[in-house]
């Protein structure tokens, strides 16, 4: 109802199809879809169709970290499963965990220096506007690393089996 008096004839009319009132098409007119330029980097061919999809889901802050849960669930704990310091955030688990900030730095020094963004996002927005080899190459190897960091988290929460690279760097912790 609060809506009658901001659409016009015009809307409506366009809303329907075949003399059919269609609500998908207009609830599509009543909103702007957000574009998204990074998409091409995300689902490029040479990255592993599960490494896409956890990127994808990281990026977009989808992933059920226990920031996420908690919003739904009654957790028993929020504290970072790898080790259980601070609260666990998709920012925290990519950035500034001491695992994830270890695996980056051998990372880099493996690949010759390169640097891991600040989030996700400014570096998909900067990895978008690159198209060279190098640029592929980096961007598959941060969504293998994203994947990997997730894996860990999971295997120490459900499994107890936790990488924590006290000893040497290894991102098969596990198995």
């Amino acid at each position: 109802m609060k809506l009658r008096n901001t659409i016009d004839k015009d809307v409506l009319m366009a809303a329907g199809y075949s003399g059919k009132f269609k609500a998908k098409n207009f609830y599509l007119s009543l909103i702007s879809p957000e574009k998204v330029t990074y998409h091409k980097t995300v689902w490029h061919k040479l990255k592993v169709s599960k490494h896409r999809f956890i990127l994808w889901q990281a990026i977009n802050e989808k992933l059920l970290t226990r920031d996420q849960l908690a919003r739904f669930i009654t957790l028993d704990s929020s504290i970072c499963p790898v080790y259980e310091i601070v609260p666990e955030s998709h920012l925290h688990l990519f950035f500034s965990c001491v695992y994830s900030r270890k695996v980056l730095a051998e990372i880099s020094t493996w690949f010759g220096g390169i640097a891991w963004p600040i989030s996700l996002s400014d570096w998909l927005q900067e990895s978008a506007r690159k198209e060279s080899v190098m640029a592929v190459v980096a961007s598959a190897i941060i969504a293998v690393v994203v994947y990997l960091i997730w894996c860990n988290r999971n295997r120490c929460v459900f499994d107890g089996a936790c990488c924590s690279l006290l000893g040497s760097v290894s991102l098969f912790c596990g198995g």
